[in-house]
């Protein structure tokens, strides 16, 4: 028998909708997001709100900056995401400007099954700071 070979349904380029089935912080009661490179390579990406594209933050996958970052999801967020191992997510967290330096939260990631893209902001019980410095803003 030959090998089966499964294609992506979406048309061409069309992202993945990210479900937060319990929102974000601060978001309201919007749940449906795309991610949107910033950056030619995908350092920086933006996290849009489907129903109100003018609401969106900067995310970017820590290991660009933090390569020895572990994060330990609690049980229960990985229960809810149906996450069996670490093959079945993707991470990204918050990047904000303060002072002029780019901070990054490691303590607060987000966390989407890679396959399913149900999503949540899992807050960890480990000690990660908020506010990583990633690199000086210009």
């Amino acid at each position: 028998m030959e090998g089966c070979v499964l294609d992506d349904p979406r048309p061409e380029n069309e992202p993945a909708v990210l479900v937060f089935e319990g929102g974000i912080p601060g978001f309201g009661a919007h749940r449906q997001f795309l991610l949107a490179d910033l950056t030619d390579e995908g350092t920086f990406q933006e996290l849009v709100c489907v129903d109100e594209p003018g609401l969106a933050l900067v995310v970017a996958s820590p290991w660009w900056f933090f390569p020895e970052y572990r994060p330990d999801l609690p049980e229960q967020d990985r229960a809810e995401l149906a996450i069996g191992s670490p093959v079945d997510a993707a991470v990204f967290c918050a990047v904000v400007v303060d002072d002029d330096q780019l901070m990054m939260n490691l303590r607060a990631p987000f966390v989407v099954h890679a396959s399913t893209h149900r999503a949540r902001q899992v807050i960890l019980d480990e000690d990660q700071p908020m506010r990583a410095p990633v690199l000086t803003a210009t």
